[in-house]
């Protein structure tokens, strides 16, 4: 009885939320994340209806990617007022084992040259890959398509070979 009461306490404590970094703080990050393997960001916003969208019909894909070798980053761009939902958001999708990194960006332009991707707009989903050395190999602006993203990380494989 006494291990339920914990077990219900514990799931209905709120998730803690990711520490909120700066774009310069974010380049730094992209080697810490890859681990020396190829390296995959997902930019998203709990707010962004095509992210949740993506979310949807992506979330296995980007869980499965942790056993082909690929390492995997959730950068989240939420204002203050939304960056509760993240914790949520990712649990819904089964995620909550990705790194998730909050940015703190107002604007596109910082995250989009700490990301290599100098014409990136802010358009949401966006999803960048990366070889073993963060070279950037391509870029998802919007929704990805499924077919194109997956042989993006292939070729991020291949390369590590």
């Amino acid at each position: 009885m006494v291990a339920i009461a914990i077990i219900s306490a514990l799931l209905a404590a709120p998730l803690p939320a990711p520490r909120i970094r700066t774009p310069d703080e974010l380049k730094a990050l992209l080697p810490a994340f890859a681990h020396g393997r190829p390296l995959v960001i997902h930019v998203c916003a709990t707010w962004c209806s095509a992210c949740r969208e993506e979310f949807a019909k992506e979330h296995k894909f980007f869980a499965a990617l942790e056993k082909r070798g690929v390492s995997v980053a959730l950068i989240w761009i939420d204002e203050a007022k939304t960056r509760a939902a993240i914790p949520k958001m990712t649990a819904r999708y089964h995620l909550e084992k990705l790194p998730a990194i909050v940015v703190d960006a107002p604007e596109p332009e910082p995250v989009a040259k700490a990301l290599q991707e100098p014409i990136w707009d802010g358009t949401l989903p966006a999803t960048f890959v990366y070889d073993v050395h963060q070279v950037k190999l391509s870029s998802f602006l919007g929704s990805a398509d499924s077919g194109q993203l997956g042989a993006a990380v292939s070729e991020a494989i291949r390369r590590a070979k």
